[in-house]
C-alpha cells in the first residue's frame, strides 16, 4: 500500500494517536505542492501534524548538490512563506 493508505488504515484502527511529520523547503517544492501535501495530511484525519523546515547541511549529498547547482531549494523568504 501507499504511505497515504497506510496512514489511513492506522487512523481507522483508532488505537493510538497518529501523527505525521512533514518537511517544507524541499528541492522543487513550491506553495502549490506544499498546499497539496498539507491537504492530504488534513484529509487523512490525523491526530496531529508536525512541520519542520529542511536544513541543508554542508558536506552532505544534498548540501553538495545545492552548492554545485545540481539542485535548488526554496530561498529563506520562500521557506518563510511556506511556514506561514
Amino acid at each position: 500500500p501507499t504511505a497515504i493508505a497506510f496512514m489511513e488504515s492506522l487512523v481507522k484502527r483508532d488505537r493510538a494517536a497518529v501523527v505525521c511529520d512533514l518537511l517544507f523547503g524541499l528541492p522543487g517544492q513550491d506553495a502549490q505542492t506544499w498546499g497539496e501535501d498539507l491537504a492530504i495530511a488534513r484529509d487523512i484525519g490525523l491526530d496531529g501534524v508536525d512541520l519542520y523546515a529542511l536544513n541543508v547541511l554542508p558536506n552532505t549529498p544534498l548540501g553538495k548538490a545545492v552548492e554545485n547547482g545540481r539542485t535548488t531549494v526554496p530561498s529563506p523568504a520562500e521557506r518563510r512563506d511556506l511556514y506561514l
